[in-house]
């Protein structure tokens, strides 16, 4: 039923006119009973095809889009899955909920029950609620009262070059029994890259695999059936699905990297940062636990083929939630079902000397956003700042529940009624870099510009800023020029605009 027939048809078409538009969808959600298929996506950038990504091979996330609304340029608020995830999940920022990484003492036991995870939300005011992968960030989040689906934490798997399955958390086992040892050094990747890196494994596979040899595959496979059986008792339900690809290591059937030619990739040009640029800004963290070194920049043939493995991993998830749809459709269930995707950051693959996340770049707080809702026109592409607190509050107005006052986000709803509407004069994120400094970071219409400050006291006082930032993305997209030194009046303007708050920047 659209919209103009419910107010016609209701007892309270009158009122609900004068309620205005996102209050109108509101109780006629809730009136209707709408489902939510939330898909969350771990390190998923903004290369895809519908954000316009030539190379990406994305079909299913494609045709959400084309059903739905892109918001193209929405930010996370600290591009780490953690407090990332603590942030979306609770709609209040990083020093509301004084996560950083990793979770901070005191999170679960006391920010959490006063500020319930959005799933559990829905499953106190009567959704069949389920959640299945990484939606919530570690197995203390889950809370008890919230229903599973699926474990939490499925087993990544690796093959041997007998085509055995090893589980990756059984990998340090092979180096204490000199037997399976001995046996491993008949060749695969256990002798490659276990028995002489230390025991950490490879950072990608291809493997002549099913899907469901995955944890991916597998948590697909239970969230369709999660929808067919929720399908079947006809009430709301709020199925959650978090897909781990493509986070390292980049593990995907061989059938997702035959997708790609490797030489097609371009590298970025931006792999050294400009001499300005302080060396709190750039991180690669994580994959040295699996190649046992750093990154070489230089190395194109390494970059393509850790590129590669990142784009058959998007699109091993972008087919797993193509799974999901597909069975929204079978049980003639996509007219009634409020869809999101979601990632909780972006990735960097060699872009401003960086490979991973935790950063200030665009390129790390920058994620896909797509929301497809029933009684809004699809195809629609939004370009105003927009943010991962603002998930929360969406969801909220999309079903038709009441918001709680506490979060620190705006719905986005209203763009989905008209996606060129005035947003945000600013988006916020920040990162704390280690214990001596953090950084904060504005995202306006034309510029980014990110301070780092003090945060031990020693030698600079606590507070003072250390080094600044500033990207001109009219003329340097890709953030490799610092023109901070040059602009000091542009500076002292955004940083006064950093300095006023997340509040002060609302869309009015």
């Amino acid at each position: 039923m659209i919209r103009r027939e419910f107010v016609r048809n209701s007892l309270f078409g009158l009122g609900a006119l004068a309620m205005g538009r996102a209050r109108l969808f509101a109780a006629e959600a809730s009136a209707r009973g709408l489902n939510v298929l939330w898909i969350g996506v771990d390190d998923l950038r903004c290369n895809l095809g519908c954000y316009g990504d030539a190379m990406a091979v994305t079909p299913n996330i494609d045709a959400l889009a084309r059903r739905g609304t892109i918001f193209s340029r929405a930010y996370v608020q600290q591009a780490v899955c953690s407090a990332s995830r603590a942030s979306l999940l609770t709609g209040c920022r990083p020093d509301t909920t004084n996560v950083d990484y990793p979770y901070n003492k005191g999170f679960t036991d006391t920010f959490l029950p006063a500020h319930p995870s959005l799933p559990l939300y829905f499953s106190r005011r009567g959704y069949g609620t389920r959640c299945g992968g990484k939606i919530h960030h570690g197995g203390a989040i889950d809370l008890k009262d919230l229903p599973l689906e699926s474990p939490y934490w499925y087993r990544e798997w690796y093959y041997d070059a007998a085509g055995n399955r090893v589980a990756i958390d059984d990998l340090q086992a092979l180096l204490g029994d000199d037997a399976r040892r001995e046996a491993a050094r008949a060749g695969g990747f256990v002798d490659d890259y276990v028995l002489r890196h230390d025991g950490k494994p490879p950072a990608y596979e291809c493997a002549d695999a099913a899907d469901t040899d995955y944890r991916d595959g597998r948590l697909a496979a239970s969230a369709v059936d999660a929808i067919r059986r929720h399908a079947a008792d006809g009430a709301p339900f709020f199925v959650a699905a978090g897909f781990y690809k493509p986070h390292l290591p980049f593990n995907a059937p061989k059938r997702y990297w035959d997708l790609y030619d490797r030489e097609r990739f371009v590298l970025p040009a931006n792999r050294r940062l400009a001499a300005n640029v302080t060396p709190l800004a750039p991180a690669s963290y994580e994959l040295p636990a699996y190649d046992g070194g750093q990154i070489d920049f230089g190395d194109e043939a390494r970059l393509r083929l850790l590129t590669h493995g990142y784009y058959a991993c998007a699109s091993f998830t972008d087919a797993n939630i193509g799974k999901l749809l597909d069975e929204l459709e079978r049980q003639k269930l996509a007219d009634r079902t409020i869809v999101m995707l979601w990632s909780d950051h972006g990735f960097h693959l060699g872009e401003n000397q960086s490979f991973g996340k935790h950063t200030c770049f665009e390129v790390a707080t920058r994620s896909p956003l797509i929301v497809a809702a029933p009684g809004f026109k699809g195809g629609q592409v939004c370009r105003a700042l927009t943010e991962y607190v603002d998930i929360f509050p969406t969801m909220c107005d999309l079903a038709g529940l009441e918001k709680p006052d506490y979060l620190e986000g705006a719905s986005l709803v209203p763009f989905l009624e008209d996606p060129a509407r005035p947003g945000k004069t600013a988006a916020f994120s920040q990162w704390p870099r280690n214990k001596n400094a953090e950084g904060f970071s504005i995202r306006t219409d034309r510029h980014r510009y990110t301070e780092w400050r003090s945060r031990s006291g020693e030698g600079p006082r606590a507070g003072d800023v250390v080094a600044r930032e500033l990207y001109d993305h009219e003329t340097d997209a890709f953030e490799a020029v610092n023109l901070a030194d040059e602009q000091p009046a542009l500076v002292a303007e955004l940083s006064a605009k950093l300095a006023a708050g997340w509040r002060a920047a609302q869309a009015g």
